[in-house]
């Protein structure tokens, strides 16, 4: 099965040679990039496959998941665990408003860095920017 996925994603990066632009990219970026948008689908096919088999919304099935998971996790880790997610809110919230929004979209709402470019009307590398720095903020904050 394992083999087949590789085989996929070979396949689409044969097919699509001819769009390959080797002023935008190395020929390996632009294979990875390749190779983690067909990833990306895959976990979203997934992820739609057990809503309509199990008849839930994707919320439903994050809380069912995540009951199960309180009940082999105490209440000392549960709480931690809540903490450290407001910690990291509060830090989230006192950045710039751009990279903020770039970092939500990425990392809550499952975007891809081209998505959220097309989303807010902003170029590639510029997303990619405020979300690096943002993350860098974030990750100095976090130690102090």
């Amino acid at each position: 099965m394992r083999r087949m996925r590789f085989r996929k994603v070979f396949v689409q990066i044969w097919s699509r040679a001819g769009t390959y632009d080797p002023e935008k990219s190395s020929v390996f970026s632009w294979a990875v990039l390749l190779t983690r948008s067909r990833a990306i689908d895959r976990l979203r096919a997934r992820d739609r496959r057990l809503r309509v088999v199990t008849g839930s919304t994707a919320d439903e099935a994050k809380l069912t998941e995540a009951t199960n998971a309180s009940t082999v996790e105490s209440a000392a880790d549960t709480a931690n665990k809540k903490d450290e997610a407001a910690h990291v809110r509060s830090l989230l919230n006192n950045l710039p408003e751009d990279q903020r929004q770039a970092i939500e979209l990425a990392f809550f709402g499952h975007r891809t860095h081209h998505e959220i470019a097309a989303q807010l009307g902003q170029p590639l590398g510029t997303v990619k920017a405020r979300i690096r720095r943002g993350l860098l903020k974030l990750r100095e904050q976090f130690r102090t």
